[in-house]
């Protein structure tokens, strides 16, 4: 997701080669699905789910054959057993690990059901560093970016996926006044989901930590509080009314009492839902950080 040969920063993609090419980044994307991180460290049944649809995909599309070019998180427990599962889910005829100093051998020794083979990494080819990396991506945004508008759309009219925000209903009446009362401040914006209470705070609005079990207790399930603001620069996939990706925008600013969203964007077509991922980006399309003010998770 980081360094896509196929397809934008966040998201993993496929095409069908039917002729010689000199690298990947000549051809473009025929499907993606949009992931939202430039890292599988905590969206891992994200990139399981799409590449395990993208491989049947690329079959239904008439590949002879599929290569998965995995990412390059291998360095502790959680990233084996993420390889494990990932193995497990696409089902491979075989898997050929290109091995940097041993790095690789806990995965290998694991598996189990699958041939697999051993490549040394070459020796010509130069690792490129984090920071590189990020430079590279941001050159990626800003060109995909190019000619790009603002987008206004209602997270109260499309299917917003993967988010608190627009997955639950309006706190109404009693128990909009007792979220009040526990919190002691009125929300900009609430909603309800069975899975937690949501909460949006005018920036710089302080809540105590007695305050936030009291609402936990009483509404028995947990409080997701953000602070109006905490969105600006994030990045979103847009999806047509039929589910096939669109593209990628920026989320500009967010109106809560009118339930409007402003995406700065190249896509033109009509958007049917909306994810949200976790990058930030800062006017310059320059990556400032990682966000989950929206995502499920606290």
């Amino acid at each position: 997701m980081g360094q896509s040969d196929v397809g934008l920063p966040s998201t993993v993609g496929f095409n069908l080669v039917t002729k010689p090419i000199k690298d990947l980044f000549e051809i473009d994307a025929k499907d993606v699905v949009f992931v939202g991180s430039t890292s599988p460290s905590g969206t891992t049944t994200a990139v399981i789910d799409g590449l395990t649809y993208l491989k049947q995909e690329s079959l239904e599309a008439g590949a002879d054959f599929v290569v998965i070019n995995t990412d390059g998180w291998i360095e502790d427990e959680e990233a084996t057993e993420y390889k494990i599962q990932l193995i497990e889910h696409v089902a491979p005829s075989a898997v050929v690990g290109i091995l940097q100093e041993n790095r690789l051998e806990q995965i290998m020794q694991r598996l189990t059901g699958v041939m697999s083979f051993v490549a040394d990494s070459p020796q010509l080819v130069q690792s490129r560093n984090r920071e590189k990396r990020k430079i590279l991506r941001e050159l990626s945004y800003k060109k995909y970016m190019k000619g790009a508008k603002m987008l206004s759309l209602s997270f109260g009219w499309i299917k917003v996926t993967g988010s608190l925000l627009g997955s639950g209903v309006p706190l109404y009446h009693s128990r909009l006044a007792t979220l009040i009362d526990l919190l002691e401040v009125r929300p900009i914006y609430s909603e309800e989901s069975l899975s937690a209470v949501f909460v949006v705070l005018r920036r710089g609005t302080i809540i105590a930590e007695k305050d936030v079990k009291s609402v936990e207790e009483y509404f028995g399930k947990r409080l997701k509080l953000v602070w109006e603001g905490d969105e600006n620069g994030l990045l979103v996939g847009l999806k047509d009314e039929e589910d096939h990706f669109l593209g990628i925008g920026i989320l500009q600013n967010v109106d809560y009492k009118r339930k409007n969203l402003k995406i700065y964007t190249p896509v033109t077509q009509k958007v049917g839902s909306l994810s949200f991922g976790q990058i930030k980006l800062n006017k310059s399309l320059n990556e400032i950080g990682l966000s989950t003010v929206y995502s499920e998770t606290l």
